[in-house]
């Protein structure tokens, strides 16, 4: 499974992006092309899974990876329930 999420702001992202979910599997050997200015969170749904990456940019080359918490843009959303409820 890959999340894919545009990043608004890469210094301080807003918690409340939208997800996009795709699940790739070896039986159609999709391509998923991932655009500039998203960020991927991408987890193995079964054992023994391997997926290849392929970029337009050597290794090192580019300073492009950021981290963020994995509930990081969940906390927004979370926030934005507690405040229907009421």
């Amino acid at each position: 499974m890959i999340k894919l999420i545009k990043i608004d702001d890469w210094i301080a992202p807003s918690t409340t992006l939208e997800e996009e979910i795709f699940t790739l599997s070896f039986e159609n050997m999709a391509v998923l092309h991932v655009p500039q200015g998203y960020v991927t969170s991408i987890q193995s749904l079964e054992e023994n899974s391997k997926l290849m990456a392929m970029a337009d940019y050597l290794m090192g080359e580019i300073q492009d990876e950021y981290r963020f918490a994995v509930d990081y843009f969940n906390r927004g959303k979370k926030e934005e329930g507690r405040r229907q409820k009421r």
